[in-house]
């Protein structure tokens, strides 16, 4: 994660799904909403032919809740590319060693890859 005045860019090396979800057997199995004890759809939850990948991404929920938290006034920007958390390191250390034009252009590199 890295911050620029009201910006804040999450960053992973890569595009996966990070949250894990159970098979469709083992859903019906395990599910309180599903055969005859079924209670129908627990709240809250959205109906599989709702859900999207994002559902399964701990990056794209972050957004979502410092989205909330912040109350939408605060831009927030993902990265999913190789060496992202690298750039952001060698952001954070030309600026501790003042090597302010160099953190520039990381940081405009960093920005350029933002989705």
């Amino acid at each position: 994660m890295f911050v620029v005045d009201d910006a804040v860019i999450l960053a992973r090396d890569k595009a996966e799904n990070t949250n894990h979800s159970y098979d469709n057997v083992q859903k019906q199995l395990l599910s309180g909403n599903e055969g005859e004890s079924g209670k129908g759809q627990a709240k809250g939850v959205k109906p599989d032919n709702q859900q999207n990948a994002d559902n399964h991404d701990n990056l794209q929920e972050a957004k979502q809740k410092m989205h909330e938290m912040f109350d939408g006034h605060v831009t927030i920007l993902t990265v999913t590319q190789q060496g992202a958390n690298d750039l952001i390191k060698g952001i954070k250390k030309s600026v501790e060693n003042k090597q302010y034009s160099q953190a520039s252009q990381q940081l405009l590199k960093l920005l350029d890859m933002t989705e």
